[in-house]
């Protein structure tokens, strides 16, 4: 079946690679991946973030001055031509937040896809907000030219010792790839964090987009040690099943993530992570 499905992917259309990502859940998307996202079922670990979790929703929590770095790849439905791979750099001083992040999707022999993200967040006391922007550029083999596209997005979120919630809408300002293409519809996307203690954290998850079934998320994270995290989750339309663990080795954490789509089967995903922090200036708030 495996070598099925890749001579297919191999000798159709890039008419055939965006149906799929469609059926995947992730067309359109002006995001960078999160493999925390992956195994969460679309949720985001808001109490303890990543520098792909600070591009999803800016103004987290997390080291009062500290550096973020991610660098990950994903093998999506077990097919070699759906790769991704992305970088993402978050930086917190203070209140002030900066992110950014970049993503390849493909090959430009047949379809790629680069996605560039960027985020200011800022918070005050317990509350934050924060303004996004993303460029996505398609390329199509056969010497089609590319496309290009912005999308403009804000946020804003909230946050106690308990947990947290967090709010985004993207594509404020309805970008399009040309003038005949439909223009990409408006995004809403809520998260939210509930902490139990040291022993476990909940997270939720709801996205909204016109003319499209809302998504939902559920997700948990087991606190097995200091080092080591089990996670799993579910999301809706699409269905999916996700799980993963994370081991940390002082500021480095690697994070493997594996999903499994109702229609379109496994994908998986393995990212690096690592925090940069003054230990003798940074203090969780």
């Amino acid at each position: 079946m495996r070598i099925a499905r890749t001579r297919i992917a191999k000798t159709l259309s890039p008419l055939f690679i965006l149906t799929i990502l469609g059926l995947g859940g992730s067309a359109g998307a002006f995001g960078i991946h999160s493999s925390r996202g992956a195994m969460l079922g679309g949720a985001l670990s808001l109490k303890a973030p990543t520098a792909t979790d600070f591009l999803s929703a800016p103004g987290l929590v997390g080291a009062e001055r500290a550096a973020y770095f991610d660098a990950g790849v994903v093998r999506r439905f077990d097919l070699r031509e759906l790769d991704i791979s992305y970088v993402a750099l978050g930086y917190r001083r203070g209140d002030l937040l900066l992110a950014f992040g970049a993503q390849q999707f493909g090959s430009s022999d047949l379809f790629a896809e680069q996605v560039a993200r960027g985020a200011v967040g800022y918070r005050l006391g317990k509350l934050s907000a924060s303004v996004t922007y993303s460029a996505k550029r398609l390329e199509f083999g056969g010497g089609y030219s590319s496309l290009t596209a912005g999308a403009i997005g804000i946020g804003w979120g909230i946050q106690t010792d308990k947990g947290a919630l967090h709010a985004t809408f993207d594509n404020l300002n309805e970008p399009t790839f040309s003038t005949s293409d439909p223009k990409q519809h408006r995004k809403t996307a809520l998260f939210a964090e509930w902490t139990g203690g040291r022993s476990f954290n909940l997270s939720a998850s709801a996205r909204f987009e016109e003319n499209t079934a809302p998504n939902f998320g559920l997700g948990q994270t087991v606190i097995l040690t200091d080092y080591a995290k089990l996670s799993w989750g579910i999301s809706s339309e699409p269905l999916v099943y996700g799980a993963g663990f994370e081991i940390r080795k002082g500021h480095i954490t690697f994070i493997y993530a594996g999903s499994i789509h109702s229609a379109l089967g496994y994908s998986q995903s393995l990212t690096l992570n690592v925090l940069i922090a003054n230990p003798t200036k940074s203090k969780e708030h």
